[in-house]
């Protein structure tokens, strides 16, 4: 669907001979990732490993992966139809003005405070990291493979309804002989720094669930960016493509559409981005407006699942940290708003900004909005009103004698979000515990906002806490007991 949530439905929907679809699976080295892209023009110019511009100037395939769900160290990946492809390991999450460090050193506002701002062999970013790798003469059994394919004879030449082309990837999930740097060093999707590594270590699928009854979730979305080709005939008319192409574009040359006529573009088809292409997602993300879509957003992505063997075997579990990590989200992002009205300072609890809601819901939370980048006011009323089962606590440092990941500026806070879920006699109890490793199976994909999910546990006196900064650095932690799979009750 488009990359921001309408509420019109032909906003959301993209066009048929636009469609594309993914499949993915896992062992105990790779992520695999296949992909067909439906495409009236199947077309590119640039080439080669994180060299020249960004694949993303042609139409693309995207994969972004937080292995954490932190919205640290997460993986953006990009290839266009000639296999050329983009790899970058964001310490911070590129969407708001979050503290990190450019140095990526173990010194002063480095590693020991701060995550690494980004780091890529990409060039105008700082780093050396990539998943491919940096010696050809080294086995690339252990390295970042992709490949792609086209309709044959439809490169270059319009195709209508549409041609197709394909891609395969294999994503290394961690880092080859866990070297820093060197001829044979390659980089993987748990790839972190060393304050946080065995965090990320421990985050492997082949170590099997997360805990008892608990599988292993990573965030994880997929996105095609598509741009905008016109051709213009004898008699001054004028279709742009992909949304008008027609038959009468068979014979005739597509070329990209100026910046002086992206407005006219816009117009007719609001949703394309301020960077002049459209982009659809797997799960949305972003503002509900249109041209306002970035896929920097990790907390909105959707789930995928770890099985150690295909889906018929293991039923999607939906996460039941998403309660949690929902409230806490918003109270972040609420504490984000009262700061701007406050001076800078930080409601002590979650009756104040309730209360600060009441006041002025346009600046704390907007009432009609429910994004990553506004407060769901009724979550947040109803972690409020439900304190059996959530348990909201704020702590604020207002002058911190060390600035570190915990409190990276002054004043700062850390919420907490303890959430005990309820334990009806009518559930089901899922059977927990470690499921040992995992081979070639599917990964199978779940959406991470709720719904029935699965049966639901007996979980005694399990819980979990969520935390959050005003970093916006996520963590949980999980107490004993059998974890239930999220259900509408």
């Amino acid at each position: 669907m488009d990359i921001t949530a309408h509420a019109g439905a032909l906003q959301n929907a993209v066009p048929e001979p636009l469609q594309t679809r993914v499949k993915v699976r896992w062992d105990e080295h790779f992520l695999y990732v296949g992909a067909q892209l439906l495409e009236p023009f199947v077309n590119g110019t640039l080439t080669g490993h994180n060299a020249g511009p960004p694949p993303y100037l042609d139409n693309d395939f995207e994969a972004f992966v937080d292995v954490l769900g932190r919205g640290e160290y997460y993986k953006e990946f990009e290839m266009n139809a000639l296999n050329a492809t983009y790899d970058v390991n964001w310490g911070r999450a590129d969407c708001a003005p979050l503290a990190c460090s450019h140095a990526g050193g173990a010194g002063a506002g480095g590693w020991a405070s701060l995550p690494t701002c980004v780091n890529t062999s990409f060039h105008g970013y700082a780093g050396n990291w990539s998943m491919v790798n940096a010696n050809a003469s080294a086995p690339l059994a252990r390295g970042m493979r992709t490949a792609t394919a086209w309709t044959p004879g439809a490169f270059g030449v319009p195709t209508f309804p549409h041609a197709a082309w394909t891609l395969e990837i294999a994503f290394p999930i961690a880092a080859f002989d866990g070297r820093a740097s060197g001829a044979g060093w390659r980089g993987g999707l748990l790839d972190a720094d060393p304050v946080v590594q065995q965090d990320y270590n421990r985050a492997h699928p082949a170590l099997g669930d997360a805990g008892p009854g608990r599988p292993r979730y990573w965030w994880v979305d997929f996105a095609r960016a598509e741009h905008p080709l016109n051709c213009t005939f004898s008699d001054g008319s004028c279709l742009v493509c992909p949304f008008s192409c027609s038959e009468a574009l068979a014979t005739k040359t597509l070329v990209s559409v100026a910046k002086a006529n992206m407005t006219a573009v816009r117009e007719r088809w609001p949703t394309l981005l301020g960077g002049g292409y459209w982009e659809w997602v797997w799960g949305p993300v972003g503002e509900a407006r249109p041209g306002k879509g970035y896929m920097h957003r990790p907390s909105t992505w959707p789930l995928l699942q770890f099985a150690p063997a295909p889906p018929a075997v293991q039923p999607l579990c939906r996460n039941i940290e998403f309660p949690g990590r929902h409230v806490a989200l918003s109270v972040h992002l609420a504490q984000a708003a009262f700061a701007l009205a406050h001076n800078g300072s930080f409601a002590p609890s979650l009756g104040e900004l309730l209360a600060a809601a009441a006041q002025t819901q346009s600046t704390v939370c907007a009432p009609n909005l429910q994004t990553s980048d506004t407060c769901d006011l009724a979550a947040l009323r109803l972690a409020a009103d439900t304190p059996g089962v959530f348990e909201v606590a704020v702590e604020i440092t207002a002058n911190a004698s060390v600035l570190t990941r915990q409190c990276t500026a002054r004043p700062c806070y850390l919420a907490s979000v303890r959430v005990t879920p309820p334990t009806p006699a009518t559930r089901n109890t899922r059977n927990g515990g470690e499921r040992g490793k995992g081979g070639a199976a599917a990964g199978s994909g779940g959406g991470s906002r709720g719904g029935s999910g699965g049966g639901g546990g007996n979980a005694g006196a399990y819980g979990y806490t969520v935390s959050i900064n005003e970093n916006r650095r996520v963590t949980v932690a999980h107490t004993d007991g059998i974890s239930p799979c999220l259900d509408e009750a």
